[in-house]
């Protein structure tokens, strides 16, 4: 299996959880996580722009605004 590197948004309001989660992803599968923390109006932003992303940890508003 090959380490992947994983794009993730996320909230700046829980930039210490996710990284000691991300610590604790990458030490026991080996892939990479590069998160980029946002505010709300920033993630959605990011999120409709056409920017891969593999996972978003975000407010719902963000997902919410994608379908307008």
């Amino acid at each position: 299996m090959h380490a992947a590197e994983l794009q993730v948004l996320a909230g700046g309001g829980i930039a210490g959880p996710m990284r000691e989660l991300a610590a604790q992803f990458e030490s026991a599968s080996g892939h990479t996580l590069v998160i980029r923390f946002g505010t709300t109006p920033e993630l959605i932003k990011l999120a409709t722009t056409g920017g891969p992303f593999d996972l978003g940890v975000v407010p719902t508003e963000v997902m919410r605004n994608g379908d307008a």
